[in-house]
């Protein structure tokens, strides 16, 4: 009977302990991707400006509105086909999406390749968080407009110029 009222009493007393530690936050331990041919991971990231960053967004929206997004997908994207027929098939025609604001934008990850002209081509993989709007005319409800927080996974390639 002491065992189990002993026992007790420590399960109570460690349950108080768990209660008043707090939540550790999860950081992401990044790993190396894939890296283009000839490019190494780069040392230091250079953070992508805001303003490339937003007029990648526009050009790939402005596709999506023509109907060209499939250009704007990378070749290693899971089921770029399903994706392709879901937008023409499960989408309204006259459905238009533009960007509200971009509120965030973060590299995840760089590669550098030396090019033979003394350039540095420069491989970024760039996280962008966004509000964005779709607007369109519903047979049933009328016109709709949907606004969401969604965030983008770019790959963006440009050349440094070395200072001399």
């Amino acid at each position: 009977m002491k065992n189990i009222i002993l026992i007790t009493i420590l399960l109570i007393f460690n349950f108080q302990i768990a209660l008043a530690q707090e939540a550790r936050t999860f950081n992401p331990i990044t790993t190396p991707g894939k890296a283009p041919e000839g490019a190494q991971p780069a040392a230091q990231k250079i953070n992508i400006h805001p303003q490339t960053v937003g007029n990648a967004m526009q050009k790939m929206f402005k596709d999506w509105n023509r109907g060209n997004f499939k250009q704007h997908l990378a070749d290693s994207f899971y089921d770029k086909e399903k994706l392709s027929t879901a937008l023409h098939t499960e989408v309204p025609l006259d459905a238009r999406i533009r960007i509200n604001a971009i509120k965030n934008t973060q590299t995840l990850q760089q590669f550098h390749k030396k090019l033979p002209d003394g350039k540095i081509k420069v491989y970024s993989t760039v996280s962008v968080t966004a509000d964005t709007q779709i607007e369109f005319n519903d047979v049933e409800k009328g016109f709709r407009k949907l606004e969401g927080e969604n965030e983008y996974i770019l790959q963006i390639e440009g050349e440094l110029v070395p200072v001399q």
